[in-house]
């Protein structure tokens, strides 16, 4: 895999490969809305309810500042990877950028998961454990320490 030519095409197949899952999940998006979903609360439900059928997520989770937040992405993807199709897209590419906006994870479904998208609209701390404060120092997040100084006035 020295030959730049060769590692340039099998970017570009890797590419169009994660270009066509990004169509798929849009045209379920649009045509069958229960058998396509993103953020990571209702993925992560999806997962453990065994019904991704594919999984689409950015380079840029795993780069999160919080290692418990990408030990949970690593695992998440190596759970679902043993039953169905992974696709990690390089938020350097127009596909990335675009799955990006959706949170950077989405997913298709295997079945239909009604009101999945309501029901766990969690935040990524929420559905990924911890916060990333308590992660870093042990301490709870500003938010928390925030709304106990204010109650404190």
């Amino acid at each position: 895999m020295q030959d730049e030519t060769v590692k340039s095409q099998v970017a570009d197949t890797k590419a169009m490969s994660n270009v066509a899952a990004l169509d798929r999940f849009y045209t379920m998006l649009k045509n069958d809305p229960e058998r396509a979903v993103y953020g990571p609360g209702p993925v992560t439900k999806a997962a453990e309810m065994g019904a991704i059928d594919e999984l689409l997520i950015t380079d840029g989770l795993f780069r999160s500042s919080s290692v418990g937040v990408r030990k949970r992405y690593v695992a998440l993807v190596e759970e679902v990877q043993a039953t169905s199709n992974v696709f990690i897209f390089s938020t350097q590419h127009v596909s990335g950028e675009q799955l990006q906006n959706l949170a950077g994870i989405a997913a298709t479904l295997k079945f239909p998961c009604p009101d999945l998208d309501d029901e766990y609209a969690l935040t990524e701390q929420e559905a990924l454990g911890s916060s990333d404060d308590e992660d870093r120092d042990g301490t709870a997040g500003s938010s928390e320490l925030d709304d106990n100084f204010l109650a404190g006035i």
